[in-house]
């Protein structure tokens, strides 16, 4: 079992404590976000990811310069 985790079912860990998830297809451009966190599932959403942090970017930096 050496460099192998000892745990992958971690949707089923999440429904456990009641908390909700999204999840794409193993090798989709997929990413989500959720106010501050922005997340990914696989080195394939880098796409996905870019934008959603880049939106998130441009939200922050408008909410700074109107202060």
């Amino acid at each position: 079992m050496k460099g192998k985790p000892e745990n992958r079912k971690i949707a089923q860990q999440l429904k456990k404590m009641g908390l909700k998830h999204k999840k794409g297809s193993p090798a989709a451009n997929f990413a989500i976000r959720d106010r501050e966190l922005i997340t990914s599932q696989n080195p394939y959403s880098n796409h996905a990811f870019i934008k959603l942090y880049s939106e998130a970017l441009k939200e922050y930096e408008l909410k700074n310069t109107l202060k």
